[in-house]
């Protein structure tokens, strides 16, 4: 199930169409969900005002620039440009419904260009080489799955290499790796 949250009328109204088209469900913003469902917020409302749906997996519309300065709270699991293109938001639901995280390229991009490339020789002296490998392939943007099959590694061991990596670069929420790892250059 989703919840559509966003500043424009037309724009909420529009996108819900397309979505209930797609076969999604969606569900009015007030309404509390069952214990049981799988319910993602997509909102252009940075940060969320509602509190009820900020505990809630969320999808983030970006204007630009817009708020990329700001920490990533960890239930944002998805972050897309507001002018992406519908496919774009309908595969980045679908790995936010197969517990993946997606970062649109275009905004990976200016997230790289935004920020100094960060020196991260002290960080990078810890990790053990199979991390540094982990750290390569989420740089490359790839899932913690697709990560364990290309290592040949069940997806618990590659979901642990990623947390001991965040936890040595003292990184909070997923995003927040994939943002360092796209800016930094591993040595």
């Amino acid at each position: 199930m989703l919840k559509i949250d966003l500043s424009h009328r037309l724009h909420q109204n529009l996108l819900s169409h397309f979505l209930i088209n797609r076969n999604y469900t969606i569900s009015d913003c007030d309404s509390t969900p069952g214990d049981q469902t799988v319910v993602i917020l997509i909102t252009d409302k940075i940060p969320g005002t509602n509190r009820l749906l900020s505990k809630m997996p969320q999808v983030w519309l970006l204007d630009g620039q817009q708020h990329l300065s700001l920490p990533i709270p960890t239930q944002v699991k998805g972050l897309l440009l507001s002018d992406c293109e519908l496919p774009e938001l309908e595969l980045c639901l679908r790995q936010l419904l197969n517990q993946q995280t997606y970062v649109s390229p275009k905004l990976l991009h200016l997230l790289t260009e935004e920020r100094p490339k960060p020196a991260i020789d002290t960080a990078c002296s810890q990790l053990t080489n199979r991390q540094k490998q982990v750290f390569e392939l989420i740089k490359a943007g790839l899932s913690v799955r697709d990560i364990a099959e290309k290592l040949f590694i069940s997806p618990h061991t590659a979901e642990n290499h990623r947390a001991n990596i965040q936890r040595k670069m003292e990184l909070s929420g997923r995003l927040s790796l994939v943002r360092y790892a796209a800016s930094a250059k591993l040595h």
